[in-house]
């Protein structure tokens, strides 16, 4: 396993308190990166991305969702840089059946709660202005995640609903393909992003699953 995994993944592992917000977040449900855990993805097949890397263009990895080759990272270090999940709303495990591209994939599991929230933090706002489009993939068969948003936070906070970029919970994959043009229209300012990517929604039953995968700005 790259060391780079194992640094973004490390990161996942540490309950913190969101400055000004007085929400409680839980440390994922990730399991550590043991031998055994190595052994599994060894026996695994590479899947190449529907997606592929061209070596010598750009491709920004924001350290989870995504094992792939890229020109530029900013990983998850736990210290500037987060993933959160707020107030214990979903879990996540590794998945390996369903998986996009790389090794493995993530399982977004449902905990009943009224409503649904977590993703990536930089305490030190990042300026994104020379990207313009976000790719993921998402999965699901739970007609829960339907009204599922991704927040984007730039100066402004800005949701847009998985399902105005072709989302549906029909057990297939879809590729999301997300102008950033969009959220500037919407007022992001791309010099100043905090959150990248956040998931959040209403209420997800216990246990329904959404795969995230294959996630990156280029």
């Amino acid at each position: 396993m790259s060391s780079r995994i194992q640094s973004s993944m490390s990161a996942l592992m540490t309950a913190l308190l969101l400055a000004g917000c007085g929400e409680d977040l839980a440390a994922p449900n990730y399991p550590d990166f043991t031998d055994a855990l190595a052994a599994q993805e060894d026996q695994n097949t590479f899947v190449e991305s529907p997606t592929p890397f061209i070596p010598g263009s750009k491709r920004l990895s924001i350290g989870i969702f995504y094992d792939g080759a890229y020109s530029d990272i900013i990983l998850l270090d736990d210290t500037t840089s987060h993933f959160y999940i707020y107030s214990q709303t979903f879990g996540i495990q590794n998945e390996y059946q369903l998986v996009r591209e790389g090794l493995r994939a993530d399982a977004i599991l449902g905990q009943g709660s009224a409503w649904l929230g977590g993703g990536v933090t930089w305490d030190n706002p990042q300026d994104l202005s020379n990207w313009t489009t976000m790719h993921v993939s998402l999965w699901s068969e739970s007609e829960d995640y339907n009204s599922l948003q991704i927040e984007f936070e730039a100066g402004a906070v800005l949701r847009v609903p998985v399902a105005d970029y072709g989302f549906v919970a029909n057990g297939e994959w879809h590729e999301l393909t997300i102008p950033l043009s969009d959220l500037v229209d919407l007022g992001a300012d791309l010099t100043s992003v905090t959150r990248p990517f956040v998931l959040s929604g209403g209420n997800v039953s216990v246990g329904a699953r959404l795969i995230v995968d294959n996630l990156y700005l280029e």
